[in-house]
């Protein structure tokens, strides 16, 4: 079994630990993930519900139709 860790597109603000959307190039970022992934065997997509972490998930699953599953994560602060 392979995992893959990703980590979410460039966010909205310079701040860590913001829950904020992805920038336009963050949005990118994602697309380009999600078409090079296409060629790699992928059983699910797993994210934090972070709304950076959903929206990166989101736009590499286009590429993937896999199941997703969003998981509770808390910030520290």
């Amino acid at each position: 079994m392979n995992i893959y860790l990703i980590r979410h597109g460039r966010q909205n603000s310079k701040l860590c630990n913001v829950d904020v959307e992805l920038s336009p190039e963050g949005r990118e970022q994602a697309d380009l993930v999600g078409k090079r992934l296409q060629t790699y065997h992928i059983d699910a997509v797993y994210s934090s519900q972070l709304i950076r972490a959903k929206e990166t998930a989101d736009i590499i699953n286009k590429y993937l139709n896999k199941p997703k599953e969003f998981r509770k994560l808390t910030l520290v602060q």
